[in-house]
């Protein structure tokens, strides 16, 4: 990301750069969890359908 685009983002959410830089690897995860999971929901209910 760059430096005007990470500004603009950190000052939308309330941030400093570094708060923001400081909190992607969490945010990172948790998004990387969510669609993992909701990947597998969805494979579930497709085979589910399939029955």
């Amino acid at each position: 990301m760059d430096d005007r685009r990470l500004q603009s983002t950190a000052s939308e959410l309330g941030l400093t750069v570094e708060e923001l830089a400081a909190a992607r690897a969490e945010i990172t995860a948790g998004l990387d969890d969510a669609l993992v999971g909701g990947l597998i929901r969805f494979e579930d209910a497709l085979f589910e359908m399939s029955q």
